[in-house]
């Protein structure tokens, strides 16, 4: 009873501060809501000040970080109304669990030093079709207030969809060369019979000393001597 009477209050700027920072700490690390449940990180705050109550799970996850969100995401979209031109780079890809997202980030310059910011990172459980591809990227550009006249071209892999989003978009489109390089090597690797080989020998090796715990220690002592 004592211990709950010396409990900031939950309107006090300080309470406020200091929930403030775990929101901050759970976003910038992006560590899921649930952390503010987990007893060893109630113990931990509680060991930094015992007077300070914890929020719920709800609060964080329907309250504060929405609230973050909107308020960094306002000052970025503030911000990108003043460039002259951008660039972007967008990329479909899948989640552990096999859910669709296609990213989105920005490009441009601001005092003379290279800016990147990833704008977004969209779910997309529609067909990849390239008339769907075309109207995520053109709602992604509504939404920020992006002037499609500054934009100098979308950097893309070679993807059929993509391409074909970007010309229906009327949107300049670049290669990936990370894309295109990869391509070339993995290329080149499939072709060369010498390459194949020797990557067969690494793989029996590596398989030779991942089925067996001695021989991996044998390993280890003999690369240490």
């Amino acid at each position: 009873m004592f211990a709950s009477a010396n409990k900031y209050d939950t309107k006090s700027t300080y309470h406020h501060r200091l929930t403030m920072s775990v929101v901050n700490f759970i976003c910038k690390a992006a560590l899921p809501v649930y952390t503010v449940e987990e007893e060893g990180f109630k113990s931990l705050l509680e060991a930094f000040d015992p007077r300070d109550a914890l929020p719920s799970r709800s609060y964080f996850s329907k309250t504060a970080i929405p609230k973050l969100y909107n308020e960094v995401s306002g000052r970025l979209r503030d911000s990108l109304s003043n460039i002259d031109y951008y660039s972007c780079t967008t990329d479909l890809w899948s989640s552990h669990t096999t859910d669709p997202y296609m990213s989105l980030t920005i490009h441009y310059i601001e005092n003379w030093e290279l800016q990147s910011k990833c704008l977004q990172v969209l779910y997309t459980p529609q067909d990849h079709t390239s008339e769907n591809l075309k109207d995520a990227l053109q709602d992604s550009l509504d939404k920020w207030n992006l002037d499609p006249s500054k934009l100098i071209a979308f950097t893309t892999d070679n993807g059929a969809n993509i391409v074909k989003a970007c010309q229906l978009a009327g949107i300049p489109r670049f290669q990936c060369f990370g894309h295109r390089l990869n391509l070339a090597v993995t290329n080149s690797i499939k072709d060369d019979p010498r390459v194949r080989r020797a990557i067969g020998v690494c793989r029996k090796l590596t398989t030779h000393f991942a089925h067996s715990h001695k021989k991996k220690q044998a390993l280890t002592a003999a690369q240490i001597d």
